[in-house]
Parts: C-alpha cells; structure tokens; sequence
C-alpha cells in the first residue's frame, strides 16, 4: 500500500498507476480505477478514483 499526502514527492505521485493500493492520512484507501493529472498555475493537481467511489486529491 501507498501512503499519499501533501508531502508527497511528485515523482512518487507520477509513479501511482491503475491497480495500486493507495491510503490517504485521513482514512481513505482502496485500489485507483483511474488517474487524472492536471498541470494549473505551474501546481500539479493529482486525482486518483478509487474503486470503492471515493477519490484521493493531492496538490504539488
């Protein structure tokens, strides 16, 4: 499992692909069904789906 948070590095963030198990510290976890990257202001935006329809935001 793959503990994400703001803290992050961006290339740990890059490397998340579909099927990997990811936990954010507030308690939400599960398997990404799907990943949305969205570049905005210079920040990264990271959206992860989860397959239990629950989804991981994480701003770089």
């Amino acid at each position: 499992m793959i503990e994400v948070n703001q803290n992050t590095p961006s290339q740990q963030l890059d490397n998340i692909q579909e099927g990997d198990q990811i936990c954010y510290k507030h308690g939400k976890f599960g398997l990404v069904e799907k990943i949305q990257i969205i570049l905005s202001k210079g920040r990264k935006k990271y959206f992860y789906k989860l397959k239990n329809d629950r989804t991981i935001f994480v701003m770089r």
